[in-house]
């Protein structure tokens, strides 16, 4: 269910944040894999066109209604995704001007 892999993606995200430590970003990195394709059915959970998210994954594939809360699942999570990438490449412009 999109809405499960949301919390992970948040907790990592906000674990990173706080201290610093890239390892966090793992969590986030399989929430996105999720809805690109890495779980079970082996199916995307969002529809490209549309920027929706599927509503849950069935034994047959996605469920392809598209509601709000899974909607937004799958933007907070790309968006954890998008400022840990961000939040990592000044720390490593940081420290690389500190040397």
């Amino acid at each position: 269910v999109p809405t499960c892999a949301l919390p992970l993606a948040d907790a990592c995200a906000t674990a990173a944040a706080v201290t610093g430590d890239n390892r966090w970003e793992e969590g986030v990195n399989q929430s996105v894999a999720w809805f690109l394709g890495d779980n079970d059915a082996g199916a995307l959970m969002w529809d490209p066109l549309t920027g929706g998210g599927y509503d849950g994954l069935m034994a047959h594939g996605p469920n392809l209604n598209q509601g709000a809360e899974s909607t937004l699942a799958l933007i907070s999570t790309m968006q954890h995704a998008r400022r840990l990438s961000t939040l990592g490449a000044t720390n490593a412009q940081a420290r690389h001007h500190r040397n």
